[in-house]
């Protein structure tokens, strides 16, 4: 949908005229596959669609960090002597899944809000919009995953403890594992969690030029 072009608005305030008010959901699946153009995204839409997109292929990067992640630390305890060291490798894995798992949970939901047009609710108005509440629960989820995965030493040590108490006290982080990622999934984690920052910041800026 980034790439059909926008959608033309009413010049004097900014909303599409609804040509096919009571038209039943059928219709509207129908044009919506077709391309019609009330299902593009508005010019001042762009960026925020353009950021949301780019925060979901974040994720899509994320899976295969953490692919990689639980991968190189099952190798590695599968050739490890240490009871103790292996049975904390494997802890940490299932702290990696479970960080990816609630990527994977939010993304879906998230998704579902980039369906043009935006529904982004007017400043002034109680409370915030869903697209606002999800682009920052996806974002979260995210840096808190690629925490877990770089162990930068200015990290607290509550990152852990959103997604595995039981592993807390056992485990703080990778440091303490004797076991390095591969470095080019390790970069990838550092760049995908700079990105996830940079789409964040985008789309919150996007959203106040259209309020």
């Amino acid at each position: 949908m980034l790439d059909q072009g926008v959608r033309e608005e009413d010049e004097k305030n900014g909303e599409v005229p609804d040509e096919d008010e009571g038209d039943d959901d059928d219709d509207g699946w129908d044009d919506f596959c077709a391309g019609d153009e009330d299902f593009l995204y508005s010019e001042v839409e762009l960026d925020v669609a353009r950021a949301a997109v780019g925060l979901a292929k974040c994720s899509r990067g994320a899976m295969n960090v953490a692919l990689a992640s639980i991968d190189a630390a099952g190798m590695k305890a599968v050739t490890c002597d240490d009871v103790t060291i292996k049975e904390n490798l494997l802890a940490w894995a299932s702290a990696v899944f479970s960080a990816a798992e609630k990527i994977g949970t939010n993304v879906t939901d998230f998704g579902s809000l980039l369906y043009p047009p935006l529904e982004i609710i007017s400043e002034g108005e109680e409370g915030e919009c869903a697209l606002v509440l999800a682009l920052q629960s996806q974002h979260d989820a995210l840096i808190s995953f690629f925490s877990v995965v770089i162990c930068d030493e200015n990290d607290d040590d509550k990152e852990w403890i959103g997604f595995h108490e039981d592993l807390f006290f056992k485990i703080k982080d990778r440091r303490n594992l004797e076991f390095e990622l591969p470095d080019a999934t390790s970069e990838l984690a550092k760049k995908l969690s700079l990105a996830t920052k940079t789409r964040l910041k985008e789309a919150l800026e996007g959203i106040l030029k259209i309020r």
